[in-house]
């Protein structure tokens, strides 16, 4: 069981409702300027190579627990022949809060694959950041049935906006596939929350995507 005991001092609450808003919305919009050409010509790859959207989105949980739509680049086929037992299996490992990812999955596309070794499909969430659903630093936004099982957890999350990096994609990305496996990592950032922690995570992310472990 995990104790919501989290001691909030007062520099952080105000880094986390003033400060780190403005930080998020300035190096969103940036960012979208910088990417803009990488996210266009991943837009027209995606278009060329296979039927379907540019983007996926779907329902993650955000601050205070509230719903939002989580944009990615799609990277699957959107006509693939997906068997009912692949989508009961799968839907199964995701309600046990087990992060299931296969190299070799037959469901994406070779564009996808390269957009998701690269990270390039996760570029879409910074206009997440700039509607304030998600931050640039943060928990992993995970799908609501995720964290049915772990209440407690769910609770001391959703405390925090979700961030397109963050302590676990830093330093755990590549070897933890458990929603459990994150609380430490989720723990340790929420508990700790200040801007030389995010601009420390941001500059770890670098190197976290040139490995790019786990990222298939």
């Amino acid at each position: 069981m995990i104790e919501n005991n989290l001691d909030y001092n007062l520099e952080q609450n105000k880094y986390l409702t003033t400060f780190k808003r403005y930080f998020d919305f300035v190096l969103a919009t940036i960012s979208i300027i910088i990417s803009a050409p990488i996210m266009l010509l991943a837009a027209a790859a995606i278009i060329f190579s296979s039927k379907g959207p540019i983007f996926f989105n779907q329902f993650r949980v955000g601050l205070n627990g509230e719903l939002f739509n989580c944009y990615k680049f799609r990277t699957m086929y959107n006509d693939i022949n997906y068997s009912v037992n692949q989508k009961r299996g799968d839907s199964k490992l995701m309600r046990l809060g087990i992060l299931d990812k296969t190299k070799n999955d037959k469901r994406i596309t070779k564009v996808g694959f390269f957009l998701r070794k690269t990270s390039i499909d996760e570029l879409p969430q910074l206009f997440n950041v700039l509607f304030g659903q998600m931050s640039m630093i943060g928990p992993r936004p995970l799908i609501p049935f995720m964290l049915e099982p772990f209440p407690d957890l769910k609770q001391i999350r959703c405390t925090v906006l979700p961030g397109i990096t963050g302590m676990w994609q830093v330093k755990g990305r590549g070897k933890n596939r458990t929603v459990l496996d994150m609380i430490n990592y989720d723990l340790e950032y929420i508990t700790n929350v200040s801007f030389i922690l995010d601009i420390r995570i941001l500059f770890l992310t670098i190197p976290a995507l040139f490995k790019t472990d786990g990222a298939y």
